[in-house]
């Protein structure tokens, strides 16, 4: 099973998630998501992939200087002086505009991410198979 941290503020998408990779680590808001990956990097832990939502607490087509959103992680991860321990992420927010802001910066920062808005192929996606290299 591949090490998942999921971000999404919508409880329906997340149990869909948790059906699909039990192991997952799931959070709902920019705050939780933060505290997540400090205390993972913290403790040296590595993460397969890491998923994120941008328009958190409700919001839809949120503004991406708002703290509860996917950019404000972004921004955090933008801020660290040791790059995090991750395979690849994947951006799949359904606000493209904010995606694809979020795709481009951490692509800017070297890893590996895929945009993949949260629909039903969002499960078919290569990435999901762990003989797959990243």
């Amino acid at each position: 099973m591949l090490p998942t941290l999921f971000l999404d503020d919508c409880q329906t998408r997340c149990r869909r998630f948790r059906s699909f990779r039990p192991a997952s680590d799931i959070v709902n808001d920019a705050e939780e998501c933060v505290a997540a990956l400090k205390k993972g990097q913290a403790e040296g832990h590595h993460w397969d992939i890491i998923s994120l939502d941008h328009d958190l607490g409700g919001q839809v087509y949120a503004d991406e200087a708002l703290p509860n959103t996917g950019s404000a992680v972004v921004r955090f991860i933008q801020e660290l002086e040791k790059p995090l321990d991750v395979g690849l992420f994947v951006v799949h927010s359904l606000n493209h505009p904010a995606a694809e802001s979020m795709r481009s910066k951490l692509a800017g920062l070297g890893y590996v991410v895929y945009r993949a808005p949260f629909l039903d192929s969002y499960f078919t996606q290569p990435f999901w198979d762990s003989n797959v290299d990243h």
